[in-house]
C-alpha cells in the first residue's frame, strides 16, 4: 500500500500500471461504505469531477484535482478478474492550523474568581497551540504573584485568583509544521470596583490663574467620575472643565481656568462602577507667597503697614 500527501489545493496523480490487461478492464475506486466507483476505463463518474483518468501505455492514471479534505482516505485500482486483482494507496491531506471561530475574541471574570482560556485549533496533523501575552509579561497561573511564564503550551489556558494585572490581550499560536502558522487574540477583562487618589491632596495657586485639580482612578468597567465642591456637584462651564484619559487606568482632571476666592476650598472626585464606589478630596488653597502689590494693598485695607512678602495663613490673605 502506497501513501501520498498532498496539501490543500494541489492535484495527486495515482498511477496504475497493469500488464497483460487483455480483455479486462480497470477502475478506480474510492473506499467508502459502499466502495464508490470513480472511473471505468476514460469515462469519469459525473458525481465525482475532481477525478480524472487518462492511459498511457499500460499506465492509467487518475488524477485528483483540487485536493480538498474531503478528498483523503484510501484509493484502489482494479482489474475484474477472478478474483479481483487490486492496489490501494492512501491519500493524506496536510491542512495548516485553522483557530475555530467558535472561540471568544473577549473574555469577563470578576476579580478573586477562576477563568480559562480556550483556543480550539484544526489541522492535518494536530496543532500545537501556544499561549504568550501581547504586553510579553508573565503569565501568572495563581493570583498576581503567582509562578508563571511568558509561554504556556495547551489549547487552554487556567488561571486562578484572577487580579486585575491579569488584564491583557492573551495570543494563541497555533502551529503543525504546515504554514501559515494561526494566531488568536483574546482579551481578559478583569472588573473590579475603583480605586480612586488624588495626584495631590492639596493644590496652591493665586488668584485668577488656572488650577488643575487631578484624580487618577483604577477600575474595569471604567468608571463614571464626578465632582463635587462642599456637596455641590460640578458640570463643565466657562470656568470649569473636566477631561478623561486612559481606560483601565484612567486620568480626571477639574480646571478652574480663572481661580477666584470663591473657588478655594475641598473638592471632591468620586468614581462609580457596577462593582462600587469610592472618593478622594482635594483642598484648593492660595498659594504660599502673595506678590508685592497685592500683599501692600490688602496689607493696608486691614492696618498692617509692611511692605514685604506675606505668609497667608499668617495674615489671613489668599493669593
Amino acid at each position: 500500500m502506497s501513501q501520498f500527501f498532498s496539501l490543500l489545493g494541489q492535484d495527486v496523480d495515482f498511477s496504475c500500471k497493469v500488464d497483460n490487461l487483455g480483455r479486462h478492464m480497470i477502475a478506480f475506486v474510492r473506499s467508502s461504505t459502499p466502495p464508490r466507483l470513480i472511473s471505468f476505463e476514460e469515462k469519469i463518474n459525473k458525481y465525482d469531477l475532481k477525478s480524472k483518468m487518462g492511459p498511457f501505455n499500460n499506465e492509467w492514471v487518475l488524477t485528483v484535482k483540487n485536493v480538498q479534505e474531503s478528498d483523503r482516505g484510501n484509493y484502489s485500482c482494479q482489474v475484474n478478474t477472478d478474483p479481483v486483482l487490486s492496489a490501494t494507496a492512501v491519500l493524506d491531506v496536510k491542512v495548516p492550523p485553522v483557530v475555530s471561530r467558535g472561540t471568544p475574541s473577549a473574555v469577563e471574570v470578576r476579580e478573586g474568581h477562576n477563568v480559562t482560556l480556550t483556543c480550539k485549533a484544526e489541522g492535518n496533523p494536530t496543532p500545537s497551540v501556544v499561549w504568550r501575552r501581547q504586553d510579553k509579561q508573565i503569565i501568572r497561573y495563581n493570583g498576581a504573584t503567582g509562578f508563571g511564564a511568558s509561554v504556556f503550551h495547551g489549547s487552554s489556558l487556567h488561571l486562578t485568583k484572577v487580579n486585575r494585572k491579569h488584564m491583557s490581550e492573551y495570543v494563541c499560536v497555533a502551529s503543525n509544521g504546515i504554514p501559515p502558522d494561526e494566531t488568536w487574540t483574546v482579551k481578559l477583562l478583569v472588573t473590579f470596583a475603583p480605586m480612586i487618589q488624588p495626584k495631590s491632596p492639596s493644590v496652591r495657586v493665586p488668584l485668577g490663574t488656572l488650577a488643575r485639580l487631578v484624580c487618577t482612578a483604577e477600575s474595569w468597567p471604567r468608571p463614571d467620575v464626578s465632582w463635587d465642591k462642599e456637596g455641590h456637584q460640578i458640570f463643565d462651564s466657562d470656568n470649569y472643565v473636566t477631561t478623561v484619559s486612559g481606560q483601565y487606568h484612567s486620568v480626571h482632571v477639574l480646571e478652574i481656568r480663572r481661580v477666584e476666592k470663591h473657588h478655594y476650598g475641598s473638592y471632591r472626585c468620586t468614581a462609580r462602577n457596577d462593582n462600587g464606589i469610592h472618593f478622594a478630596d482635594i483642598e484648593l488653597r492660595g498659594s504660599y507667597w502673595c506678590s508685592l502689590n497685592m500683599v501692600f494693598e490688602r496689607a493696608v485695607r486691614s492696618g498692617y503697614i509692611r511692605i514685604s512678602y506675606f505668609y497667608y495663613e499668617v495674615y489671613g490673605f489668599y493669593c
